[in-house]
């Protein structure tokens, strides 16, 4: 029987072939998202039929999202489903070393998100509980802050920008620049 360090260090090795790499890459990212889509909504005690009507799709819909073979998801789809399952959607480039720790480390629990009102996260004690982020981030944040600093322009050449009310679900939200006292939308 393989060890997870076996199967990491073989998948590893495979990811050195570019080709494979990027095929493994796409039908990871397929596999993932049908498999947290169905994990999520078992977590629910949904069937399909109930995160349909949550989502606004039918259930043939979510059956065909749940395939790890589908593979046609669009950004609009999965914002929708995140809206009904009540979690953030979060679309990054990452580094295979990530995909890597992401497909030899991931349980089904890790792919069933708690929606808003039980997110761990979020909980009154959260808040006030004072903890460090990790070193690295933390440097990160004091890099960029650094970087923004000694770029940015001086107070009163930056651009005045004002959100506008909320737009229908279908469009995008809206933003007003204000950079030569002419209004015009972002």
């Amino acid at each position: 029987m393989n060890t997870g360090s076996e199967v990491r260090d073989k998948l590893i090795e495979s990811l050195g072939d570019r080709t494979y790499r990027h095929l493994f890459a796409s039908a990871s990212s397929r596999r993932a998202i049908a498999e947290q889509i169905r994990e999520m909504r078992l977590s629910r005690g949904w069937t399909q039929a109930d995160l349909a009507k949550a989502s606004g799709k039918v259930q043939e819909t979510i059956s065909e999202l749940e395939n790890p073979n589908y593979g046609s998801y669009t950004y609009k789809t999965l914002q929708r489903l995140a809206e009904a399952f009540d979690v953030a959607l979060i679309v990054k480039f990452a580094p295979f070393s990530e995909l890597v720790r992401w497909m030899t480390e991931l349980s089904p629990e890790d792919l069933a998100v708690p929606d808003f009102d039980r997110d761990p996260g979020l909980s009154p004690r959260a808040f006030t509980e004072t903890t460090e982020p990790p070193a690295s981030m933390t440097t990160i944040l004091r890099e960029d802050t650094a970087q923004w600093n000694t770029r940015r322009p001086p107070q009163d050449q930056m651009p005045k920008l004002r959100l506008l009310p909320p737009c229908a679900p279908e469009e995008p939200a809206a933003i007003q620049v204000d950079d030569t006292n002419q209004r015009r939308s972002a």
